[in-house]
């Protein structure tokens, strides 16, 4: 609701994606390559208003979140299957009609990570050990922070700085229609905020390490 106990505006907007997508390695190799373009109006923004206690919105303006997205994947080598994505995005008011709130060119969505990057890798051992499997990768990404109203100083954030998390798996092709596979998530029990929220509430935690094991039947 807004200050005057009225109803906010609906959001509109508009998404924009241009992408090619390719091959190698006579096919075994996907990649893929897109950039992206997403416009909101009337986004529901909080302004910073005693008289409601900081619960009242206004409709945010116009925003703009861009950027691009590239992924590989396939058996880069004889065994070896990889999977590799890289996004990088940006998010701005275009204009902010409420201008004590921030600005037009400042960020509005800062707990979207700017960089983010993803990769996987699974090899299949030679010889006598064909039937198992060992893997790994990581989800990297850059800091990002949730600027909130009602601290000290009218403004508080929360923040957490750049952080990857580690997994692993090792599997074991029982024959031709059982295997078992360990999974090891969280490897080095990286303590971080999986979702950014308000100072008192929302901010939650990753899980921390953890194990796995998964049997799987193919008929």
């Amino acid at each position: 609701m807004t200050a005057q106990s009225t109803t906010l505006k609906p959001i509109t907007g508009s998404n924009y994606e241009l992408g090619l997508k390719g091959e190698l390695l006579d096919g075994r190799v996907n990649t893929s390559f897109a950039l992206f373009r997403v416009e909101q109006e009337n986004r529901a923004q909080v302004t910073n208003n005693p008289a409601c206690n900081n619960d009242c919105y206004v409709a945010g303006g116009k925003v703009r979140a861009q950027g691009f997205d590239a992924e590989v994947s396939g058996e880069v080598l004889a065994g070896l299957q990889l999977f590799a994505g890289y996004t990088y995005t940006t998010t701005e008011y275009l204009n902010d009609p409420n201008d004590d709130v921030s600005t037009a060119g400042s960020t509005f969505n800062s707990y979207t990570p700017r960089h983010l990057l993803r990769f996987w890798a699974d090899y299949n051992l030679p010889g006598r050990l064909e039937q198992w499997t060992v893997g790994g990768g990581a989800n990297i990404q850059s800091g990002n922070y949730h600027t909130n109203f009602g601290g000290t100083d009218g403004v508080g954030d929360i923040e957490q700085a750049g952080y990857a998390v580690w997994n692993a798996r090792l599997a074991y092709r029982i024959d031709k229609h059982f295997s078992v596979a360990l999974n090891g998530n969280n490897l080095f029990d990286k303590k971080y905020y999986s979702t950014i929220g308000w100072l008192h509430a929302a901010n939650h935690y990753g899980d921390p390490r953890n194990y796995t094991v998964t049997l799987r039947a193919d008929f």
